[in-house]
């Protein structure tokens, strides 16, 4: 797969960068690799390269990745290879995010997402949906976010820098427009040419018909246990080595999602009653509140179920 994009800078700039510290665990950003850069009046063009896959499987792909010209300045003010990640996300931020991965050296891992941006820097959540033209194309469904960027003495710039970010299904980034603290234009990213990848398989697992059992906490493993049973209908008969992921508006206690075996089928079932008892350690439910669970069905090989919701009031 492949992206294109055009950044136009309307005069002599110098934008914040602030990717993501994956590792090390705890780093905090600093000048080095979150700081301003020179950009000057203009326009630049590159691609982003998907190449050969590294891994596959569980939760995430990755591939090597290429970007030509000034594109990985753009991302990161780092040099060092660069690699593309398909990822899937649970809880609050449900979904599949599409992100550039980035390793400098010396045990430092940065992310710049491409599909979305991190839960923790939306400001204001999806704003709208609505059809976007721009040289690669019309999109629809497009999502609308901004994402908020606070320097301080620290990171090398100060004040607040606000983007603008349209994202559109299975392409990510369609265009973005960032703005410094008072409201003047740094920069517009557009995407000029698109190379769509494979779409994400549909779901294969039809899932119904959910019902909650009396909630128990066990004090031996400090956990409470959930028993639930639903209906499935799978033609393909791969429900038996699925996995069960739950996502929850539990003060984000599983915003991450438990993940257990599928119980009570037998290998290449395609229907039945599936009946499976969820474990939540550290977790007492409050008595009389109601919890909101999402359930999801998923096989290594990414083929997945319909999502199933149901609310559950703690006896």
């Amino acid at each position: 797969m492949q992206w294109t994009y055009r950044v136009t800078f309307p005069q002599n700039v110098r934008i914040p960068h602030s990717p993501i510290v994956e590792a090390p665990d705890g780093l905090l950003c600093s000048n080095v690799f979150c700081g301003l850069q020179s950009w000057n009046a203009g326009q630049i063009e590159f691609n982003v390269n998907a190449t050969n896959l590294v891994s596959e499987g569980g939760p995430s792909e990755l591939w090597n990745a290429e970007i030509t010209g000034r594109g990985a300045a753009f991302f990161f003010p780092t040099t060092g290879p660069i690699q593309i990640r398909r990822r899937y996300l649970t809880g609050t931020a449900a979904g599949v995010q599409l992100e550039l991965v980035h390793s400098p050296g010396g045990g430092l891992r940065l992310v710049r997402p491409l599909s979305r941006p991190p839960q923790s820097a939306l400001i204001s959540g999806i704003l709208t949906r609505e059809t976007v033209t721009v040289p690669a194309g019309t999109f629809a469904n497009i999502v609308t976010t901004e994402t908020l960027l606070t320097g301080d003495v620290g990171s090398g710039f100060t004040g607040t820098y606000r983007t603008e970010v349209k994202l559109a299904p299975y392409t990510g980034i369609v265009r973005a427009v960032m703005r410094d603290p008072g409201g003047q234009v740094l920069y517009t990213m557009e995407l000029i040419r698109f190379s769509a990848p494979s779409p994400l398989p549909p779901p294969q697992f039809r899932i119904s018909n959910l019902k909650f059992e009396t909630a128990s906490f066990n004090q031996a493993s400090n956990s409470t246990q959930l028993p639930l049973e639903f209906d499935f209908e799978d033609p393909g008969g791969n429900v038996a080595t699925a996995q069960l992921t739950i996502s929850s508006n539990l003060d984000d206690a599983v915003a991450g999602g438990s993940t257990l075996r599928a119980e009570g089928v037998t290998a290449s079932q395609t229907s039945g009653r599936m009946k499976i008892t969820a474990g939540f350690p550290l977790l007492r439910l409050i008595s009389g509140r109601t919890y909101v669970f999402t359930f999801v069905l998923r096989t290594e090989a990414g083929y997945e179920s319909n999502p199933l919701s149901g609310t559950f009031r703690a006896p």
